[in-house]
């Protein structure tokens, strides 16, 4: 399975991080327990230099990932040993500098743009609809290259539903594996 990158520019020292996803094909349950112990991939070509050379091993850091429960995950940084740049390889059901799963967030975006049901943590879910509302054309620029050809509603509202039926109806995992694929920047980016 071909990684994916997800490019994260720091403004204060010009230095690019970048965070490549995985799929470790396991629950969020399953990685914790596994901790360190999981099936991390070897990566063979730096991201940032794309010099053909085994990254190296440089480390963790924990963060935490959210279902219905709080997990303490740890992630895996990786080092280029020509460059010196390092990476980062996040488990695909995490969404970069999102602490709640990405399942979690598209649910709870079904919940208050399709089911108008803001249900607990209104900040968080109101949050979450600003984001997705900001990135609307992204999201339609994925499915028209994707070939979708059909009319979207010019209403923000209409066309928020309209897309977020068709990301369900592709599947959450398909769609964020594709979008990642896509673009260099996961869909709920600033």
């Amino acid at each position: 399975m071909p990684l994916h990158f997800d490019k994260m520019f720091s403004k204060y020292f010009g230095v690019i991080f970048l965070i490549v996803y995985h799929d470790f094909n396991i629950s969020v349950e399953e990685y914790e327990n596994r901790s360190k112990k999981n099936d991390f991939p070897t990566v063979e070509q730096c991201p940032h230099c794309k010099s053909r050379v085994r990254l190296f091993r440089h480390g963790f850091y924990w963060r935490n990932a959210i279902e219905e429960k709080q997990h303490r995950i740890p992630i895996l940084r990786l080092k280029c040993p020509s460059c010196r740049n390092t990476i980062s390889l996040l488990p695909t059901f995490l969404l970069s500098y999102f602490q709640y799963t990405a399942d979690v967030i598209i649910t709870k975006l079904r919940d208050i743009i399709i089911d108008h049901n803001i249900g607990d943590y209104h900040q968080l879910v109101l949050f979450y609809r600003k984001r997705f509302l900001n990135r609307l054309n992204q999201i339609e620029m994925f499915f028209r290259d994707d070939g979708f050809k059909g009319t979207l509603p010019k209403d923000p509202k209409e066309k928020a539903t309209k897309l977020l039926r068709m990301i369900l109806a592709l599947g959450k995992a398909t769609f964020l594996r594709r979008y990642r694929g896509h673009f260099s920047y996961n869909f709920m980016a600033h």
